[in-house]
């Protein structure tokens, strides 16, 4: 295995250990506040399916990074058997393309589910129903742009020696996916916190609250710095790299909310809740005054008045 080849295995399967181990915590611990697998809800689906188009990302990931770093792909006049990897190397981008961007929105969808179970009765609700609808259309746009208008026709984009800059470059699609994906990250970012803000929870607790909703910001952190190095590398496979790290934070973040009853029951947090992670967790979880907070207390310690 070349150098390239086996910096992205061993980052990217490193990354996926970590995205599948707390998604497996995040099933546990919906299965200890619901009593059932049965129970599971529409977002715990989602999730499951997004461990697959995650799988899916890695696999076609490695495929297109072994093709990069193998060096007669880089010959100037390349044999017939260099060509054909070319051609297999560029279907991988496209299919590594369709499952990061498919995981991706897979999250935001995910993540909308738990938000609207959040703010029912609340005046966000409507704002969770017009975010849903613009993460809806835009994947759509970026989906009817990449495979219809930008790169016609489509098996140009698996051409190595194509004439056309778009199916070669991806520009317009990277231009296009960056605006709608951290925009609508914003919108998605700003629907929890000003429940929590305007919760009665002591000020403490609140901005621990409020500093696990916040973990949205290191997704668009990590979208952004993959955006930057695709730009300022276009044609350069490392961009891999960026990739499995924005998809795997993404699934890290979440997920991280949802684990306090696996914590509260691995770590008996009922006498041990002042140092780390538990600490935090707690004053996720603690009682406050107003109803918003007692149905977030509700949802994370296992009572039985709603469910996340």
């Amino acid at each position: 295995m070349q150098p390239f080849a086996r910096e992205v295995a061993i980052e990217s399967w490193i990354l996926y250990a970590i995205g599948i181990l707390i998604i497996g915590c995040r099933l546990a611990s919906r299965r200890i506040l619901l009593k059932s697998w049965m129970k599971l809800q529409m977002d715990d689906a989602l999730m499951c399916l997004i461990a697959i188009t995650f799988t899916g990302l890695i696999l076609s990931m490695n495929s297109m990074a072994q093709v990069a770093s193998n060096p007669i792909v880089h010959e100037e006049n390349p044999t017939p058997h260099a060509v054909a990897l070319m051609v297999w190397g560029n279907k991988m981008i496209f299919i590594v393309e369709q499952f990061a961007l498919s995981t991706i929105w897979l999250v935001k969808g995910c993540l909308l589910i738990v938000y609207n179970r959040l703010t029912l009765m609340t005046k966000e609700h409507s704002v969770v129903k017009i975010v849903t609808l613009y993460v809806v259309v835009s994947f759509l746009i970026i989906e009817i742009l990449f495979l219809g208008v930008w790169c016609q026709p489509i098996s140009e984009y698996f051409n190595p020696f194509t004439y056309e800059y778009q199916c070669g470059s991806y520009l317009n699609h990277l231009i296009t996916t960056t605006i709608l994906n951290i925009s609508s990250d914003l919108l998605m970012l700003g629907i929890p916190l000003p429940l929590f803000i305007r919760s009665q929870l002591p000020l403490k607790k609140k901005i621990a609250v409020c500093a696990v909703f916040s973990l949205g910001g290191i997704v668009i952190l990590m979208a952004t710095l993959n955006k930057y190095y695709n730009f300022i590398e276009l044609g350069s496979p490392r961009f891999l790299k960026w990739y499995a790290a924005e998809v795997s934070t993404a699934v890290y973040v979440a997920n991280m909310p949802l684990l306090w009853p696996l914590l509260r029951q691995t770590f008996n947090c009922r006498t041990a809740t002042r140092t780390g992670v538990i600490a935090l967790a707690f004053a996720i979880s603690s009682k406050a005054s107003d109803g918003f907070g007692q149905l977030y207390t509700s949802l994370l310690t296992g009572g039985q008045r709603g469910h996340i």
